[in-house]
């Protein structure tokens, strides 16, 4: 349940973030329709139209575009959402579920798909309605805003870049637009990256350096207990273990609970990566320990040395003293863990500590030893086996994600050439006014790619940073549904180096091949150009 519940969590926060991204991406979109309207705005005012005119009929346009793209990418959406669906159930062993969505689901999905589009998209006709005829005909260069411009001013950059740093707030939504589409899709692969090395790092250390490798269940409890060949391969050592069921009173609850008691013997060997809180002391029979990181949650505000009673359900309660949290995949396998020499209901399982590397060879010996002395064992449980299980159910959660991320990048950079064409023609006079002074292709071009590769730095620096607190919480969902114990952020530098390099250079390639077809155009051609 904990598995199920874990990746569910991971599957409904990345289909919600592509869902929101695609608003977004339309949004933009439709600014790019708003903005090119302001010369025709010009010329219907020049011949006696009104401001509320206007508004209404270019209102009456976006509604129809935004009415068009929801009957469009409503069916769209759900054929999409069924491939992945299936692909989800088929990579985690799951038989998809064929029902409906609920009613409250379509209604909050219309409303996304039509108010936020309608809010980017409305609020800019509001302003372009508003502008005079002699600003929507003639306007070449451009007043930056008075803030950015006098925090410009104290910049140790050149003109140059300054221009291409005013250009970035000349329409300032846009930006924020295009910004928000590639940080997040950042952001989602950084997660996915983080979260699955940070996992594998810590599972993979905790195999390494487990006691006890492998646990047998027997069929029921034994009062004697089996004893095994010295010379038994691959075995070094191996303790027995009972447990049983007792209820308890969780902190701030009023209602008791019921959990599984774990009895060690005290024989047990623990490594110094064990104890998340206190020290471990096996001797001490009146000693009690948790495990988990459920429990370890429930118990923070706890002091250590308070007393906690359990109730045995056929039997009478006991006072412990609480000494600690521990972590275990495979030999605790309870809430609570007590240590003691003698078992009085006997064993249930034997914890084996053996050779690295040697879980799944030393099985088949374990189970013939028990077969010699006529046990046929319930199960055997195996460290590696148990970590090789957890990443192989949550690696393709994480490769949805990382998937979900590259596909908003894409889309991130689908929105910047879309941002560029746009700016190509709102600034072609600009272009050619440059070109008659003296400026060279390449020099405007630079421009350009300044201006955008600006804000694809943004974008890095704030997915890379929103990409540490996500990856945290994500840590601690799956610690406590899925591992059992916290698991600590592990930042995936290599992935963030390679990532960078690779969109920094692609958005490079797609902004200079991109315009420099248009600035190619001789001064004359760009001044003379109606936008």
């Amino acid at each position: 349940k904990g598995i199920v519940d874990g990746i569910a969590f991971l599957q409904q926060a990345s289909g919600l973030i592509l869902g929101v991204m695609g608003i977004v991406l339309l949004s933009l979109i439709l600014l790019t329709w708003v903005y090119p309207q302001l010369s025709e705005i010009g010329v219907m005012k020049a011949i006696g139209a009104s401001r509320q005119q206007l508004l209404s009929s270019f209102v009456m346009v976006l509604l129809i575009i935004i009415g068009l793209g929801v009957l469009i990418g409503t069916p769209l959406g759900y054929i999409t959402a069924s491939l992945y669906r299936g692909a989800v159930a088929f990579f985690q062993n799951f038989e998809p579920v064929r029902g409906l969505l609920p009613f409250p689901v379509h209604v909050l999905v219309t409303l996304l798909c039509l108010l936020i589009p309608l809010l980017f998209g409305g609020v800019p006709l509001l302003k372009s309605s508003r502008v005079t005829v002699n600003d929507a005909l003639n306007k070449v260069f451009y007043v930056p805003r008075q803030g950015i411009f006098r925090w410009s001013q104290g910049l140790s950059i050149g003109a140059q870049s300054r221009y291409s740093l005013h250009n970035l707030f000349r329409q300032s939504q846009r930006s924020m637009l295009l910004l928000l589409l590639l940080a997040v899709g950042l952001t989602l692969y950084f997660t996915a990256t983080n979260v699955n090395h940070s996992i594998r790092s810590d599972l993979k250390s905790y195999a390494a350096g487990a006691s006890y490798q492998v646990v047998v269940f027997l069929p029921e409890q034994k009062s004697e207990l089996p004893r095994f060949k010295a010379d038994l391969a691959y075995v070094k050592s191996a303790i027995p273990m009972s447990s049983e069921r007792v209820t308890y009173l969780p902190p701030n609850h009023g209602r008791p609970e019921l959990t599984r008691l774990r009895v060690m013997h005290a024989d047990f060997v623990a490594t110094d990566q064990l104890m998340l809180r206190g020290e471990l002391d096996t001797r001490c029979t009146d000693c009690l320990y948790l495990s988990g990181e459920g429990m370890a949650r429930q118990f923070e505000a706890v002091p250590l040395g308070a007393e906690i009673v359990l109730t045995g359900v056929d039997g009478p309660s006991e006072n412990y003293r609480f000494s600690g949290v521990m972590k275990d995949l495979v030999a605790v396998g309870a809430s609570f863990v007590r240590f003691d020499q003698e078992f009085a209901e006997g064993v249930e399982a034997y914890a084996f500590s053996i050779e690295k590397e040697r879980e799944l060879e030393v099985e088949n010996v374990i189970d013939q030893a028990f077969r010699d002395q006529g046990i046929n064992i319930e199960s055997i449980s195996s460290v590696k086996r148990k970590v090789d299980g957890i990443i192989g159910h949550l690696e393709p959660s994480f490769l949805i994600i990382k998937i979900t991320g590259l596909f908003t990048i894409v889309l991130g950079l689908f929105g910047l050439m879309i941002v560029l064409n746009l700016s190509l023609k709102e600034r072609t006079r600009e272009i050619g006014v440059m070109k008659s002074l003296g400026s060279s292709v390449s020099k405007v071009s630079a421009l350009f790619n300044f201006e955008f590769g600006m804000i694809s730095m943004v974008a890095l620096g704030v997915g890379a940073l929103l990409a540490i607190p996500v990856s945290i919480a994500l840590n601690g969902v799956i610690a406590e549904t899925i591992v059992g114990h916290p698991i600590a952020f592990q930042n995936n530098f290599w992935a963030l180096l390679i990532t960078s390099t690779v969109i920094l250079l692609v958005q490079f390639g797609l902004v200079t091949v991109n315009n420099r077809v248009k600035i190619a155009k001789n001064a004359r051609e760009l001044m003379e150009y109606q936008f």
